[in-house]
């Protein structure tokens, strides 16, 4: 949908309405510096390569940086280094990509609201759970007996609450989106369609000819203001808790399992899996197809490389490769891979001077001992 086309209804039923701003009135409510024609008229927003007149984008990849100087944006924003043609229009901030994230806020409509405030007539509420006047549960939405829904937020279509599950102030929870029995999820939180928490844990004990579950009695918390991307598990804690910190963000697909202790802030791409007991410090960052075994510890600020297999301890720094290694050790690493070829016939080739070296001196005769 183009900004200038018919917008829908936000959760307070008043209709949102697109933004016209020049390039001056941008700057100034994105913190950034002007540079080019102060009067440009920016209606929209949209990729780099893509864009036209009357929309702005944004330039945070050095791969994108050759569309400069063809891209038809009406204003571009960069870095406070970057170099641009001459006659463009572009506002200078510190992180442009965040700033583009903060334009798309003006200038695209939010979401459609997922209910309106009360219950749905054909939700199903269990007499003893409570639902705070101001939330919405959305249609054919379960709620059992003892889970309680808090001010403001949000239960879409067709999702499950369980047994004495909390659901926050002010989270929203996707329609088809389970929670399982005890779980507990903080304020402004954001559960998308088809993530399941609270699933039992993947304990089995080997013994007497088979596999024998190990009872999964514990729960998951989500602390305030994380969100849960769309078909990501995370599942209940064995005793005790799985236990997400605050402003964590989680990618689809992603696998938590139990008694995992995820660090506030931290940021996990898709597929990724965690396994079970581990521990993230505040501030990591999960690459997609991670995986990271059980009963591991990761320092604060850790950095994990995308398909990397983590099987040890990491205190500091980043890692990359399966197992993961150092970063900067990764690197040399994967960078003889190319050469591998060449070296294997570089070692054949000495291999045989080295034979036929040892061969003549083994022919030659014993020198002459006499004195």
């Amino acid at each position: 949908m183009r900004a200038s086309e018919p917008s829908p209804e936000t959760a307070s039923g008043a209709a949102w309405q697109p933004r016209r701003l020049t390039a001056r009135e941008l700057a100034a409510l994105l913190g950034g510096q002007l540079e080019g024609e102060p009067e440009t008229e920016i209606a929209d927003v949209a990729a780099i390569e893509q864009a036209g007149p009357g929309d702005l984008s944004f330039v945070a990849n050095p791969a994108y940086e050759r569309y400069l100087a063809t891209s038809r944006a009406a204003c571009v924003l960069v870095s406070p280094t970057l170099a641009v043609p001459p006659g463009r229009t572009v506002i200078r901030c510190s992180d442009p990509y965040l700033a583009f994230a903060q334009a798309l806020e003006l200038f695209r409509p939010p979401a459609p609201a997922l209910a309106a405030p009360g219950i749905h007539p054909s939700a199903v509420i269990d007499p003893a759970a409570q639902i705070d006047p101001s939330a919405c549960v959305g249609p054919c939405a379960v709620v059992q007996a003892g889970a309680r829904v808090e001010a403001r937020a949000v239960i879409g279509a067709l999702a499950y609450i369980g047994h004495r599950v909390r659901v926050g102030a002010e989270t929203v929870v996707h329609p088809r989106a389970v929670l399982l029995h005890d779980t507990e999820v903080g304020m402004r939180c954001t559960i998308h369609a088809g993530a399941v928490l609270g699933a039992d844990g993947f304990g089995f004990a080997l013994g007497g000819g088979g596999l024998h579950k190990v009872p999964q009695r514990g729960r998951v918390v989500l602390e305030d203001e994380v969100e849960i991307g769309a078909n990501t598990t995370i599942d209940r804690a064995t005793f005790g808790e799985t236990r997400i910190g605050t402003g964590t963000k989680i990618d689809n697909q992603v696998q938590i399992a139990h008694n995992v202790v995820v660090g506030p802030y931290c940021a996990i791409a898709a597929q990724a899996g965690i396994a079970g007991s581990t521990r993230l410090g505040s501030g990591c960052l999960i690459g997609a197809q991670a995986g990271i075994v059980g009963h591991l510890r990761l320092g604060d600020g850790v950095v994990v490389a995308a398909s990397a297999g983590v099987t040890r301890n990491v205190d500091a720094g980043a890692v990359l490769g399966q197992p993961a290694v150092p970063i900067e050790q990764g690197r040399r690493a994967y960078a003889l891979i190319g050469r591998l070829p060449e070296m294997r016939k570089e070692i054949a080739e000495l291999r045989r001077r080295l034979q036929a070296l040892q061969a003549r001196l083994e022919q030659a005769p014993a020198p002459d001992g006499g004195g």
